[in-house]
C-alpha cells in the first residue's frame, strides 16, 4: 500500500510540475494545447455520456439534457462515474481510464482559461522564479523595435531572461523566457521591485535597454532605475544601461562617483547609430588604396542626398573617418533648401565646413543639378548615401541613379539610411542587404565598445580594471575612443597587415611607413575634433592659459590647467598641421618643463595597435 501511495504521489507530482514548466516556458504552445484539450473533452464527453445516458434513460429529451449537463460538469471538476458505472463497458477499468483522462483534459482546459483570464501576474512571477539565476535584460518601451530587440536577445542565448516593461511586451505570451509587466511597480521602478525580480548585491547582472520612441520617457525610466540600483547597493559591475535619447552632455546625468548604479553606459540617438552602422559596414578606408609607405593613392568622394538628422550624422562620421595622408576628402550634399535649413548645424560645425571640401546644393536628388553632378563626378564617386526620411522617395532616387549608371563601366556604392536601418542597394530587381541597429552587437555596451574600452585602458595605464576606467571615462572621451576603435582596421590596411599578422607580433613598421601612418592619425584626430565642434585655439588664448599655468606653479600649487586644451570653449592647440606640432611641443615645454612631443604621441598611437590587437584577441574579438 505504501509503495503504491509513494509511486502515485511521485508520478502525480511529476505530471503537475511538467505542466507548470510547460505553461511558463511554452505559453503559446500551451494555449494551443488547451484549445485542443477543450475540443477533445467536448467530443469525448458527448460520446461517452451520450452513450451512457441513452442506455440509462427512456426519455430521449432527458438523456440529451443530462448529457449536456455532464459534459459541462467536466470543465468544473464534476464527474458522473458513479452514475454511469453500471452501464457496460464503463464497468471495465480500461474505459474508466478513458473517462478520467477526459476529465483531466477538461480541468486542464479550464485551468488554462483561468490563467489567461486572471493569472497572468502569477504566471509571470512563476516564470521569474524559475529563471532567477539567468542574466536579466529589462526592455522598456512600446513599439515593434523594442519587442523585436528583446526577442533578438533571447535568440542569441538560452541563459537569458527578458522582462518587457510597458507596451512592448503585450505579445510576450508568444515567446519563451520572457515576462511582460505594465503595472505601477514595474513602470515606477523602485528598490523593492528590483529585489522581487532577483536583483541583489553581488548576484546576477541586469541590463536595461530603454527603447521607447519617446526619449524623455527613456531618460526618466533610466533615472528611476539608477536611483533604485544605488539604494539597493547594486555594484556598477552588475548593471548597464543602453538608452535611446539625445544627450548633448553624453549622459553625464548618469555619471556619479558612487560605486553603485550603471557601470556601462550607452546613450544613443537613431541618426548617430545609423551613421556608425555605416562606418562599420562601409567605412571610407575600404575605398582607398595605399602604397607600401602608407600614402593614399586616391581621394574619397561621397554624395549625400537628404540632410535631416540622419544625413547630418552621416556627414559628420564620413568626414571624421575619411582623412588619410596623401588624399583629399570631398562631400556634396543635395537637399531642397539645405542652405537655409542647415544654419544651426553649420554654425555648430563651422570648422568642419571650413577645413574640408563640403559643398551644399539646394536641389532635389532627382534634379537636373544632381544629374549633372553625377555625370561630372560619377567616376570619382565612391558612395551615394540617401537619407531623405521617406522610404519610398529613397528607393525612387536610387532607381533613377541606377538608370544613369546602367551603361557605364563604373557605379558607386549606393546606400540608404532610414530609421535605424542601413540598406545596400544592388538594383531594382535585387533584394537589398539590410542591417538594423536593433541588434546586440550594435547596441550592447559589451559588443559595441569592446575595442573602445581597450583603447581607453591604454591611455589610463593605472591599476583599475578596463570596466572601472570606462565607467569613469567622460562622455566626450568615450566618443573619442569609439572613433579610434572604428579606425583601427584602416591602419591594418595601410600597413598591409591582417589581424592575425599583428597578434603574432608582425607589427614591424618601416620608419617612413610609421611616420605616414602617424600623419594619418593626426589627420583623423583633427577631423574628429572639428566634426564635434572644436576649433583651433587662438594664440592669445594659448598665451593666457600658459601665463595662468606659470602663476599657479610659482605659487607652489600643482596646476591642473592643460594649456593646449580648453573643453569649456571647445578649443584645442593641437588642431594645426603636422609640421607645426614640434614648435607647439617646444613652446609648451618651455612653460611646463616637460616636453609633450605631440608628434610622438601620434606615433605611439600607431605602435599601440599591436597591443590593442592582442588585447582584443584575448577578449575573443573576431575581425569581420
Amino acid at each position: 500500500m505504501g509503495i503504491n501511495y509513494i509511486t502515485v504521489t511521485l508520478i502525480a507530482a511529476a505530471v503537475i510540475i511538467a505542466v507548470i514548466a510547460f505553461m511558463t516556458r511554452k505559453p503559446r504552445s500551451f494555449s494551443k494545447l488547451a484549445a485542443i484539450a477543450a475540443t477533445i473533452t467536448s467530443i469525448g464527453g458527448i460520446l461517452l455520456y451520450g452513450y451512457a445516458f441513452s442506455n440509462l434513460m427512456t426519455n430521449p429529451a432527458l438523456a440529451v439534457i443530462r448529457t449536456v449537463y455532464a459534459v459541462i460538469g467536466i470543465f468544473v471538476g464534476k464527474d458522473e462515474m458513479s452514475v454511469i458505472r453500471s452501464v457496460h463497458p464503463f464497468d471495465q477499468p480500461g474505459w474508466q481510464i478513458v473517462h478520467w483522462l477526459i476529465q483531466l483534459l477538461g480541468l486542464f482546459a479550464t485551468a488554462s482559461a483561468a490563467v489567461s483570464a486572471f493569472g497572468r501576474g502569477t504566471l509571470n512571477r512563476l516564470k521569474m522564479f524559475l529563471m532567477k539565476n539567468r542574466e536579466l535584460n529589462i526592455v522598456y518601451g512600446s513599439g515593434d523595435d523594442a519587442l523585436a530587440f528583446g526577442y533578438h536577445l533571447l535568440d542569441k542565448s538560452s541563459r537569458r531572461m527578458v522582462l518587457f516593461v510597458g507596451g512592448s511586451g503585450a505579445k510576450t505570451g508568444e515567446k519563451n523566457d520572457c515576462v511582460h509587466r505594465s503595472d505601477t511597480a514595474a513602470l515606477n521602478i523602485s528598490s523593492g521591485f528590483l529585489k522581487r525580480i532577483g536583483v541583489q548585491p553581488g548576484t546576477k547582472k541586469v541590463n536595461l535597454y530603454a527603447l521607447d520612441p519617446d526619449p524623455l520617457k527613456n531618460l526618466s525610466y533610466a533615472k528611476k532605475m539608477q536611483e533604485a540600483l544605488e539604494k539597493d547597493k547594486i555594484l556598477k559591475s552588475q548593471a548597464s544601461l543602453v538608452c535611446l535619447a539625445y544627450e548633448p552632455d553624453y549622459g553625464s546625468r548618469f555619471t556619479t562617483d558612487s560605486p553603485y548604479g550603471y557601470g556601462s553606459l550607452h546613450i544613443f540617438d537613431i541618426p548617430s547609430m545609423n551613421a556608425r552602422l555605416l562606418m562599420q559596414a562601409y567605412p571610407p578606408y575600404k575605398y582607398v588604396s595605399f602604397d607600401e609607405k602608407g600614402i593614399a593613392q586616391n581621394d574619397f568622394r561621397v554624395m549625400i542626398v537628404g540632410f535631416g538628422e540622419t544625413g547630418r550624422a552621416a556627414l559628420v562620421n564620413l568626414t571624421a573617418n575619411g582623412q588619410f595622408e596623401g588624399s583629399s576628402f570631398h562631400a556634396d550634399v543635395f537637399a531642397p533648401d539645405c542652405e537655409n535649413a542647415s544654419g544651426p548645424f553649420r554654425q555648430a560645425h563651422k570648422e568642419m565646413f571650413e577645413q574640408y571640401d563640403i559643398r551644399m546644393h539646394s536641389a532635389d536628388g532627382r534634379s537636373v543639378e544632381a544629374a549633372a553632378y553625377l555625370k561630372q563626378y560619377g567616376r570619382e564617386l565612391q558612395q551615394i548615401v540617401v537619407s531623405t526620411g521617406d522610404a519610398i522617395l529613397n528607393r525612387e532616387i536610387l532607381q533613377t541613379y541606377e538608370y544613369l549608371f546602367v551603361h557605364e563601366d563604373y557605379c558607386p556604392e549606393m546606400l540608404i539610411l532610414h530609421k535605424g536601418q542601413l540598406s545596400h542597394w544592388k538594383g531594382e530587381n535585387e533584394a537589398m542587404e539590410v542591417s538594423n541597429i536593433y541588434k546586440e552587437e550594435i547596441l550592447s555596451n559589451d559588443s559595441l565598445d569592446r575595442t573602445a574600452k581597450i583603447i581607453n585602458q591604454t591611455y589610463c595605464r593605472n591599476e583599475k580594471t578596463t570596466d572601472e576606467n570606462w565607467a569613469e571615462c567622460p562622455g566626450f572621451s568615450r566618443m573619442s575612443s569609439r572613433a579610434s576603435a572604428d579606425f583601427m582596421e584602416a591602419y591594418l590596411k595601410m600597413a598591409g597587415k591582417t589581424f592575425d599578422d599583428v597578434k603574432n607580433d608582425k607589427w614591424d613598421l618601416d620608419p617612413e611607413l610609421l611616420e605616414n601612418m602617424a600623419k594619418t592619425e593626426h589627420l583623423r584626430w583633427c577631423a574628429f575634433q572639428w566634426a564635434n565642434g572644436y576649433s583651433v585655439m587662438p594664440d592669445e588664448v594659448w598665451q593666457a592659459r600658459a601665463e595662468q599655468y606659470r602663476k599657479e606653479s610659482e605659487a607652489g600649487a600643482q596646476s591642473r590647467i592643460r594649456i593646449t586644451k580648453d573643453d569649456r570653449h571647445g578649443l584645442h592647440g593641437c588642431l594645426i598641421p603636422w609640421d607645426d606640432l614640434d614648435e607647439l611641443s617646444k613652446r609648451e615645454a618651455q612653460v611646463t618643463g616637460s616636453d609633450p612631443d605631440y608628434k610622438q604621441r601620434d606615433r605611439d598611437n600607431i605602435l599601440a595597435v599591436s597591443e590593442l590587437v592582442k588585447a582584443l584577441d584575448q577578449a575573443g574579438y573576431k575581425p569581420q
